[in-house]
């Protein structure tokens, strides 16, 4: 359908532009037309190529200009997609320049048929229609820039906020897991009760039948630390093993072994066990 309107425009221009000849037309005169004929002809063909370059560049430009109001109309305009809407914009922006050239290219035809005393006032109009639509297609594209601006801006301040968001996420889990470990270490040491009081550990408490207690103000260096959620058994292999910090009977079992030795001590209920001590001391003799 375009073609065949700048086809019948042509056949219009032709038929105003090319001159006619008489029949008792004098050689001399003929060779004149001729040259007319020529000059016309070369004219309508420049017209041609320029008229359909300037719809073939309208029609692409509505191909990009669909393509980026749709990126728009999605919503979901990321910072790569940005880029390929910047580069779309910008082939527009040469085709619009092309256009711009072509256009000039047929008001010299004009000008030049003008002088030749030819009637030009179809192509005149065409070319303020193409004119008219160049310029509203450079406000368009000077709209779209604005646009492409604005969401550019606002997606690097979406992407700045994600990223400080991710940050602020990998600091916070960063302190739960540090927090989590904390909260789930516990402590324990073995040793004999003379080790143990060298240390500091331990100490006596009361007159009579005084009891090893563990000291308050006792450093965790020599102590093994632990992950209560795993700690589920203690390897002794010990006689006269003793429990010295406080930890709810039926929290935990002995297991024996030959000739009194106590091979290990089973937590049987963690929560109960370590609830009053993340701190585990076992003295023997």
């Amino acid at each position: 359908m375009r073609k065949l309107t700048i086809l019948a425009l042509v056949v219009t221009l032709c038929s105003c532009l090319g001159p006619q000849k008489p029949a008792d037309q004098h050689p001399v005169a003929e060779d004149t037309l001729q040259r007319e004929k020529e000059f016309s002809d070369s004219l309508l063909s420049e017209v041609f190529a320029s008229l359909t370059e300037i719809t073939d560049n309208l029609n692409t430009i509505k191909i990009r200009e669909n393509l980026i109001t749709t990126s728009y109309n999605s919503g979901e305009i990321q910072v790569e997609p940005t880029a390929v809407i910047r580069a779309d914009i910008a082939a527009i922006d040469e085709l619009l320049a092309e256009n711009r050239r072509a256009l000039d290219r047929l008001r010299h035809n004009a000008d030049q048929l003008k002088k030749a005393n030819r009637q030009v006032e179809s192509l005149e109009r065409l070319l303020s229609a193409f004119a008219d639509q160049i310029a509203a297609k450079d406000h368009e594209i000077n709209t779209l820039k604005e646009e492409l601006r604005i969401k550019t801006e606002q997606v690097e301040t979406l992407a700045s906020g994600l990223e400080e968001e991710a940050r602020l996420r990998g600091e916070l889990e960063t302190e739960l897991e540090s927090t989590t470990g904390m909260l789930n270490t516990a402590y324990y040491i073995v040793g004999s009760a003379k080790e143990l009081k060298r240390k500091g550990i331990t100490g006596k408490s009361g007159f009579i039948g005084r009891t090893t207690v563990v000291n308050d103000n006792h450093e965790l260096d020599d102590f093994t630390a632990i992950d209560l959620r795993t700690f589920d058994e203690l390897i002794l292999g010990r006689k006269n093993v003793e429990v010295v910090t406080s930890h709810p009977e039926g929290s935990y079992v002995f297991v024996m072994g030959e000739r009194g030795v106590y091979q290990s001590l089973v937590i049987t209920d963690k929560a109960r066990f370590w609830a009053t001590s993340k701190i585990l001391v076992v003295s023997y003799k």
